[in-house]
């Protein structure tokens, strides 16, 4: 699917998608308009990967509701433990997983954070983050020398 938002309409062609479940939506966002985002039928995919040349912001990322999620964006340590605090408390489906760059200065600075705020135990070069009450837990594997994946998986 592909929008040019300055030139087309979209409100009418997503209320026309809302019928129909969406799989895989690929965004490429230039940052100068952000009410894509709002739109359920784009942020509820199965499979949401978005490319983009300004950050988004936290709380857009925090309200997307895919099981799966890809953005090309670097993030900070802060984030990074926003979103596993907010994944842990609403309880995220199993399963559920974003991949996203972070800077491998700020793997550190969130491996001491997260001990103070969650239980943090490392295993087979995995980092394990959850909550006392939660039957879930973060799994968080680095991809590459800037990538990781963050996963909701059982707690057992």
């Amino acid at each position: 699917m592909s929008i040019c938002s300055e030139r087309f309409d979209y409100t009418t062609f997503f209320h026309c998608l809302r019928s129909f479940p969406i799989d895989t939506v690929e965004v490429k966002w230039d940052g100068a308009e952000n009410m894509i985002f709002s739109e359920d039928v784009i942020t509820s995919a199965r499979n949401l990967s978005i490319q983009t040349r300004k950050a988004l912001p936290i709380e857009a990322i925090l309200k997307f509701k895919s099981s799966s999620v890809q953005i090309d964006q670097i993030i900070s340590c802060d984030d990074l433990l926003k979103i596993c605090e907010s994944w842990l408390k609403n309880k995220k489906p199993i399963g559920s997983k974003i991949n996203i760059r972070i800077s491998t200065n700020e793997m550190v600075p969130f491996i001491e954070r997260s001990n103070s705020k969650l239980l943090t135990t490392e295993e087979n070069g995995k980092i394990y983050i959850s909550m006392d009450e939660s039957r879930s837990k973060m799994e968080i594997t680095m991809m590459s020398s800037d990538r990781i994946t963050v996963e909701v998986v059982n707690k057992d």
